[in-house]
């Protein structure tokens, strides 16, 4: 495989140490593979003190301008921003790989919509466009549309 540009995604908040060390192994083992990394943790190190929506939003602008892929660490589903640059992974159309490989993965992530008693919920599933025959896109089942969900003001 040629050389690419892979973004780690995982756990971070609330694990111990910020989870560094499988971020640092993650890295080491893309690097000697010969691809190039983005590191969450190499990023807040290199941004300094500054609020964690800035390094949030340059992590998320890195996502979508530099990624050729997004390496999904184990608990990615329990990182509140995993969520986020899952969701923008897709949004942007960058294939998921299984973290220590180029194993292809489909995440999946639920959006949740505000109903008038209780919440509903809305399954997105991801496909590559290589596996889209139909002209729904990145969709395996079509959603059922947001605004009908949500409360008017």
């Amino acid at each position: 495989m040629k050389s690419s540009t892979v973004y780690l995604c995982g756990p971070i908040t609330g694990m111990p140490n910020g989870n560094q060390s499988l971020f640092e192994k993650a890295e080491n083992w893309y690097i000697n593979r010969g691809h190039c990394i983005i590191n969450p943790h190499n990023v807040a190190n290199h941004l300094g003190d500054v609020p964690e929506t800035t390094i949030v939003r340059d992590e998320l602008a890195s996502i979508t301008t530099h990624v050729d892929h997004i390496a999904l660490l184990p608990g990615w589903q329990d990182s509140r921003y995993g969520m986020v640059e899952v969701a923008v992974g897709i949004a942007s159309g960058i294939p998921f790989v299984r973290a220590f490989s180029f194993d292809p993965i489909y995440p999946q992530i639920k959006l949740m919509a505000y109903g008038s008693k209780s919440y509903k919920e809305l399954a997105c599933r991801y496909r590559s466009a290589a596996q889209t025959t139909s002209k729904e896109g990145m969709w395996k089942e079509k959603p059922r549309p947001l605004r009908k969900h949500l409360r008017t003001a």
